[in-house]
């Protein structure tokens, strides 16, 4: 009888036991996979030498299945020629063997009027060099451009959405506004404001409708960063905060996706990834400040772990392994 019980109390704490092993097993790593970025490189003829000698080399021979160039391919101060948006354009084709995705950093446009140059000129330019006669993506990845705004690219990878969104530093391009008709200049802000609000609401139906298992935004600016509050209006469309609306649309979009979501920029000097951008709102909400500005010169893996609620993303940079700060 004794010995009856024990077999019995055994049998129920192993299948207990069976079932918490379960309920812990660690996800499932088949739909793991990484991709590379880089962004604010390079800023002088030393980085330069970096970018082209180290860099691409070590992009060009990674596995990876594509590379997301978050834009500042140049200082801010310097000059922005044709020339040197040529010699760009070639340089960003070979970060990978078939398929990079560029989007625009505020050095190679808004920035242009430091030299005397028009910004609307500049990134009318851009546009022209940069999203014409792109290469063909795999149909299976389903890439869709946004009309009248071609650096807005949207695909899938391995059910994980992916998107470019084109918001740049300067406030968003709403200060500094040298060559140009201001009130011009701004309309042209307000147009690309609402295509992004459009393009991102988009993205986030896609991603439903798709049952994706993440998403991420790739995108030039560091929304944490604006020096000033509130939000743009008609009546202050200047001294206001350019990222104000884009950031209560991104933090309601993860509320309501709940997946694991991450939006990845540069712009900005610290190499980090935490989680304070979304707050308790939206805890499923990462943001990545990539390498380069002077710091991390470097490109950085990112691994995606769509199954993995806890840690869905993790990085380190090409070469050095270096992985990016806890807190930003």
């Amino acid at each position: 009888m004794i010995l009856a019980r024990y077999i019995f109390l055994s049998a129920i704490f192993l299948t207990f036991t069976t079932t918490a092993d379960i309920t812990t097993a660690s996800p499932d790593t088949e739909n793991n996979f990484s991709f590379n970025v880089i962004s604010d490189i390079p800023y002088n003829r030393e980085q330069e030498e970096l970018l082209v000698q180290e860099i691409i080399p070590a992009l060009r021979s990674s596995d990876a299945p594509f590379t997301i160039h978050l834009g500042d391919f140049k200082a801010g101060d310097t000059v922005c020629s044709d020339s040197l948006f040529r010699k760009r354009q070639v340089q960003i084709s070979q970060m990978h063997l078939k398929y990079v995705i560029y989007t625009p950093g505020d050095n190679e446009w808004t920035d242009c009027d430091r030299g005397g140059d028009s910004e609307i000129e500049r990134l009318a330019k851009i546009r022209e060099m940069f999203f014409t006669n792109l290469p063909s993506f795999p149909d299976s990845w389903t890439p869709t451009r946004q009309e009248g705004f071609p650096e807005n690219f949207r695909w899938i990878y391995k059910n994980v959405a992916f998107s470019t969104v084109h918001i740049v530093g300067t406030n968003n391009g709403r200060i500094q506004i040298k060559e140009d008709d201001i009130d011009e200049a701004l309309q042209l802000v307000d147009a690309r404001d609402k295509a992004n609000q459009t393009w991102t609401d988009t993205l986030f139906k896609a991603a439903a409708n798709q049952n994706a298992k993440a998403v991420l935004i790739a995108l030039q600016a560091d929304l944490s960063n604006s020096r000033y509050e509130g939000e743009c209006t008609p009546e202050k469309p200047r001294i206001c905060d350019g990222y104000f609306l884009v950031k209560k649309q991104l933090i309601q979009a993860a509320k309501d996706f709940k997946k694991p979501i991450l939006i990845l920029h540069g712009d900005t000097g610290p190499y980090c990834m935490d989680k304070k951008f979304g707050g308790a709102d939206a805890p499923n909400l990462w943001r990545f400040n990539s390498g380069g500005d002077y710091r991390l010169l470097d490109a950085v893996k990112i691994t995606v772990s769509p199954d993995d609620s806890l840690t869905p993303f993790s990085m380190e940079s090409l070469r050095e392994h270096i992985t990016p700060s806890a807190a930003c």
